[in-house]
């Protein structure tokens, strides 16, 4: 869903990067803590993220008003929704990545939405930026096996 927002290459490209960012933040929150965290979750949460992104700024542009509680509410509530039932559990799970990533995407995802004209843009570039992405993870591989 968010590919089709955003188009394939700069779709996963925010992903990835939510997911980035995601781990970024998780870092500093334990700071001066090591704490290593393995898997594609904060990815995956910044996505749910960029969901409500998007979904929070279309209900802040839209003009019309007909529902009693802010049209935010909806897609924040539905995104916090779909956090706290994935992303929080029992046994060796990070939750403070899960929900770093989730903060991260719609920051990303807000942000997006703001200037999806540039996006139309980046369609010319979509391979590009799924190249990038590839490369990105494969940086993050290779670094990860070899350190």
């Amino acid at each position: 869903f968010v590919c089709r927002f955003f188009g394939a290459g700069p779709g996963w490209l925010l992903v990835l990067l939510s997911g980035i960012a995601g781990n970024v933040l998780n870092a500093l929150v334990y700071y001066p803590v090591v704490h290593y965290s393995i898997g594609a979750s904060t990815a995956v949460f910044g996505a749910l993220g960029l969901l409500t992104g998007v979904g929070i700024w279309a209900a802040v542009i839209d003009p019309y008003q007909r529902l009693s509680l802010p049209r935010w509410f909806i897609p924040v509530f539905g995104g916090l929704t779909l956090l706290g039932l994935f992303g929080v559990g029992d046994g060796n799970v990070d939750v403070a990545a899960h929900i770093s990533g989730f903060a991260c995407g719609t920051a990303f995802g807000v942000l997006g939405a703001c200037v999806q004209r540039w996006f139309c843009f980046l369609q010319r570039w979509s391979i590009a930026c799924g190249a990038l992405s590839l490369g990105l993870l494969a940086l993050a591989w290779y670094t990860t096996v070899v350190a």
